[in-house]
């Protein structure tokens, strides 16, 4: 098994990257080197077939629609990006075989490979590439990703193979966003999205989905699986040791929201694969025959969003009060056993030299808590309700916090919400509190969050300030990575004190996984969901 990275690949990558967009002619053409493994050897040839079960303790939106979902709710098996990152976060050839950048990286140039197809037999070509993106920037189509590709200021055409990308500043963050498959980066056929999608018959994302990746779409039954089945036209990519196509004939992703439920179905070998155990379940899981545990440093903070521009959350004294009658070392402890680290910012400290923390915002001390309340006018604490999914371990550290919030005054009503209930709340802009989670490995995710032009969603914190705007701009479109890391961390001084959420806890993956799963390999960047190499010895 390829273990998780050091917390300095993330900073390598990336100041790698500042270096090369600032190079005249830098391409990609000798593959990723797919890394040894350090772990258990696979024994015997892989054998192709079989169905691969994993249990998920969450849902993806109402829709399977790059356009019009933010990233993390889609599987990684339906779409491929234009690049994929390699196990060391390195960018590398996806469905673009090579790149290069010109004119001081103000020019990046792309070609295509030749042997890829989406799902429904339509070849993947320069014209392709460039009509998905046109449709993910486009101001009618109003995806959330929009943003992310803002930094495209005109795409053309070369050949059929080659597609020329022009930027009017350097943006670093680029690659890492081209090389991103579960949301904006994923591609699907944007012919079948105008025919079938809400232009069309309004059917796309929910009958129809054509994606690119090793995988494409079968059925989707809410709240129980969703069904993948084995693209033969499929050609696998250096990061991967298998060519293509996947082994596997189909993958299954159960949706088991109750955990002592999916622990069982592991157990009994009704599930292959557990993508989140929680903590609780761990010794439990890593003492059954058969059963394989990894466990790894995460990217994920959990957190306690507010809605910022709503009475009593607009005023800052109030965020900072509920912040500081939060413990996250107890919270760590209990909901978590030990299994994650108390978080004091809006990034996972893997960030490094990047993170910004505050113990003195988003520390415990519950008389402080208690004084800026009164100084705010409300001495007796205030009534709110806190919004959560039904997984285990958020509804059990929302329980706590109630207790918590209650010692300085603050009421606070517990609401379970299935995934698709909890965002009409958030896109009818219904919230309160709410419990969420991120597990970006880039400083853009602060914008994504907390910039107006995302208002009110994914902005759904409802933070809105045109200076802070101004500052996230000017960030993500340095001329160097130290600039942009400069900026971000001036930023993260600023957003602490402003206590926009509750940062919670820093989580570890924990995945569980049976004997016969073979060649099963964590990636730091798309988790388990993307199940080239993996095979069943059933």
């Amino acid at each position: 098994m390829k273990k998780l990275m050091s917390s300095k690949w993330l900073l390598l990558f990336v100041v790698a990257l500042s270096m090369v967009l600032v190079l005249a002619a830098c391409a990609t053409d000798e593959p990723a080197p797919v890394p040894d493994d350090d772990d258990e050897a696979v024994e015997g040839e892989p054998k192709r077939g079989g169905d691969l079960v994993i249990a998920m303790d969450w849902e993806p939106d109402p829709v399977i629609d790059v356009y019009n979902l933010g990233w993390g709710n889609l599987p990684h098996d339906l779409f491929e990006g234009l690049l994929i990152s390699d196990f060391d976060f390195n960018p590398g050839p996806g469905i673009a075989e090579s790149f290069r950048f010109e004119e001081d990286g103000l020019v990046q140039i792309y070609e295509i490979r030749q042997d890829r197809y989406f799902h429904d037999g339509t070849k993947i070509n320069a014209e392709a590439v460039m009509r998905h993106f046109e449709l993910l920037t486009d101001e009618e189509v109003d995806s959330m990703s929009r943003w992310d590709f803002a930094f495209i200021s005109s795409m053309e055409v070369l050949d059929e193979y080659t597609l020329q990308v022009n930027l009017d500043n350097p943006f670093p963050a680029a690659l890492s966003n081209f090389s991103w498959s579960g949301g904006w980066g994923g591609l699907q056929n944007p012919w079948a999205w105008e025919e079938y999608g809400p232009w069309g018959e309004n059917t796309y994302g929910t009958e129809v989905v054509v994606g690119s990746g090793p995988f494409k779409f079968v059925e989707w039954i809410p709240g129980d699986r969703m069904v993948l089945e084995r693209f033969d036209d499929y050609r696998s990519t250096p990061i991967f040791e298998n060519e293509g196509p996947a082994y596997l004939d189909t993958v299954t992703y159960r949706f088991i929201f109750d955990s002592s439920t999916a622990v069982m179905e592991f157990e009994v070998g009704n599930v292959h694969m557990l993508e989140t155990v929680p903590p609780e379940f761990v010794e439990q899981v890593r003492n059954m025959p058969g059963a394989n545990i990894y466990e790894g440093t995460g990217w994920e903070v959990v957190y306690v969003g507010m809605a910022c521009d709503k009475p009593p959350f607009d005023d800052v004294r109030v965020r900072q009060a509920l912040n500081l009658a939060v413990d996250q070392v107890e919270l760590a402890e209990i909901v978590w056993m030990g299994y994650a680290e108390p978080a004091y910012g809006y990034i996972s400290p893997l960030f490094g030299d990047s993170y910004v923390g505050d113990k003195e915002t988003f520390g415990y001390d519950p008389e402080k808590a208690r004084e800026l309340l009164a100084e705010a006018g409300y001495p007796d604490g205030f009534t709110t309700e806190i919004m959560v999914e039904p997984r285990t371990d958020w509804i059990s550290a929302a329980e706590i916090i109630q207790d918590m919030l209650a010692e300085i005054g603050v009421n606070a009503e517990i609401r379970q919400y299935e995934r698709a209930g909890y965002y009409d709340k958030l896109r009818a802009e219904e919230q309160e509190m709410f419990i969420r989670a991120h597990s970006w490995w880039g400083l853009d995710i602060l914008p994504w969050y907390f910039h107006s032009r995302n208002f009110p969603y994914p902005n759904y914190h409802r933070y809105v300030n045109e200076e802070m705007d101004a500052r996230f701009d000017a960030a993500d479109y340095a001329d160097t990575y130290e600039d942009l890391v400069e900026g971000y961390r001036a930023i993260q001084v600023d957003l602490n004190k402003e206590a926009l959420w509750i940062p919670l806890v820093n989580t570890l993956d924990i995945v569980a996984y049976r004997d016969e799963v073979q060649n099963f390999s964590f990636h730091p960047h798309y988790g388990i969901r993307y199940n080239v190499d993996v095979w069943l010895d059933e």
